[in-house]
């Protein structure tokens, strides 16, 4: 770039003086047509704000300094370049923001931003007898914090048919709709069922509902769970392929897993069915593992006076190969427990009273 913008610019110069010689008057001044003004900013070497010619710029802008919070901030990147003349071009893109917040929604009368509300009008007051008035359910919503209008064109809040008794506010040949529900709570993984009812006013007496749903409310009911296992949750168990297996060979386990749906438990999983496993002449006896000890407390008496002690002997029996044998050493006491009487009053008197 640099040689190219030398030779350009000793070319111009050159130039230069060929039209200030060719319009110079002989008398030594200068015709003003002939002036040569130098504007190309090259020629002196100037930059771009100290940037090369052809040097890049960028920069990100908004389309809008604010947007609504159901919007969001449209953003362009623009960039420009240094020109041969040392000057900028005009930035790419339109938008002109340079930075965009996100507002929020203000609420009309306490009702939240999107609140709609329903009022019932009429095309006129009173209709002839005979005719139906004409009802119309106008809606008008809030957008941050401002009622938008009431849609709809009739303007009367009543309508009566004349000979014809209204119902309260309501005129003759008005119909009103309500939902209902087949049951105030139906069962977990089950829907409820609802029904839109109507009504219509004849003559100043309001016709029964439609339908035969009566619950004005309906709530599925929680997932029940399975003792201390939560809906959803798994217990675990240990099985073995075989209860007892020869000597030399490993027992064979299995973890299997059963899921709590709604207060049920599922199947297990696995196919193992033995809940112990032993080897052949090491067969447990019950929880005691072979050549371990059982060990119990015996009494001699199960209750003793008060200013006696609980006389007591300890016995052991060894399991061998699925056999307990004789408590030792052996022992007439056979009570599993002992309690110390309490004193005895001296009548109304208590003891050491």
């Amino acid at each position: 770039m640099q040689p190219y913008r030398l030779i350009r610019n000793t070319v111009l110069v050159a130039l230069g003086m060929a039209l200030c010689a060719c319009d110079t008057d002989p008398t030594g001044g200068s015709k003003d047509a002939g002036t040569f003004t130098q504007t190309d900013s090259s020629i002196t070497g100037d930059f771009c704000d100290g940037q090369e010619v052809g040097s890049v710029e960028r920069r990100v802008r908004y389309q809008m300094p604010s947007v609504k919070a159901d919007a969001e901030c449209l953003q362009q990147n623009q960039t420009r370049t240094c020109g041969d003349d040392g000057s900028w071009s005009v930035w790419s893109g339109d938008y002109t923001a340079e930075s965009c917040k996100v507002d929020g929604f203000a609420s009309c009368d306490g009702m939240p931003h999107g609140t709609t509300q329903t009022r019932p009008r009429f095309e006129t007051m009173t209709v002839v007898s005979g005719a139906a008035c004409n009802k119309q359910d106008q809606t008008r919503a809030c957008e941050d914090g401002t009622w938008s209008d009431w849609s709809g064109k009739f303007t009367f809040e009543t309508c009566t048919v004349d000979g014809a008794t209204s119902c309260g506010s309501s005129a003759d040949g008005t119909k009103e709709e309500r939902t209902r529900y087949e049951a105030p709570l139906v069962d977990f993984g089950t829907m409820c069922k609802s029904e839109q009812q109507t009504r219509e006013c004849k003559k100043g007496t309001w016709s029964a509902w439609t339908g035969t749903f009566t619950s004005e409310n309906c709530r599925v009911r929680d997932a029940m769970s399975c003792g201390d296992t939560p809906h959803a949750g798994t217990e675990q168990r240990d099985r073995w392929k075989a209860s007892l297996v020869e000597v030399g060979e490993s027992c064979e386990s299995e973890k299997q897993t059963r899921t709590c749906t709604n207060g049920a438990y599922g199947e297990w999983s696995g196919t193992f069915a033995a809940t112990i496993c032993d080897v052949t002449g090491e067969r447990r006896c019950g929880e005691t593992l072979h050549g371990q000890k059982q060990t119990r407390k015996l009494f001699e008496s199960a209750l003793v006076a008060y200013d006696k002690q609980c006389v007591s002997q300890d016995q052991t029996r060894l399991c061998q190969d699925g056999t307990l044998d004789e408590w030792e050493p052996p022992t007439t006491f056979t009570a599993t427990s002992c309690k110390v009487k309490d004193p005895l009053p001296c009548g109304t008197v208590p003891h050491n009273g």
